[in-house]
């Protein structure tokens, strides 16, 4: 089960998945780091250098699971707590063609893995969630 950290857990899960998707040709004449902002880092921008940031700005509860039990789950356990997470995409660099050419394999290759479900595999590992939930509802 979830607990506390899970939020973060899934936006360093975001993070590492495009950290270690940036393909080779890209990384050779763009070095790209990947980082997870917090609102007070935006305060201090100073100089990121070519960097791609996950932002958590918004939570909201997931209506559709919202009262969906888990498996295995009694009848006096509460139900987890069903959360959307919205993250901001930011591209940092010295010029506007960095900046556009990773913005876009990045929203890419996120578009992409979320509709193959990786994403959703990858997050749903670490939160401990069964095969119940699906991407792709049958």
């Amino acid at each position: 089960m979830a607990n506390q950290f899970a939020i973060h857990s899934v936006g360093n899960s975001l993070r590492r998945y495009l950290e270690n998707a940036y393909p080779e040709p890209l990384r050779t004449n763009t070095a790209c780091s990947f980082r997870l902002l917090s609102s007070g880092e935006f305060m201090n921008t100073g100089n990121f250098g070519t960097t791609l940031s996950l932002y958590l700005y918004r939570v909201t509860m997931n209506e559709y699971l919202r009262n969906v039990p888990r498996i295995n789950q009694t009848f006096d356990d509460a139900p987890p707590i069903a959360v959307d997470l919205h993250y901001l995409l930011t591209v940092w660099a010295n010029n506007a063609l960095a900046e556009h050419t990773i913005l876009a394999w990045a929203m890419r290759g996120a578009l992409s893995a979320a509709h193959s479900g990786q994403i959703l595999a990858v997050v749903r590992s670490r939160l401990g969630y069964g095969r119940r939930y699906s991407a792709h509802p049958r």
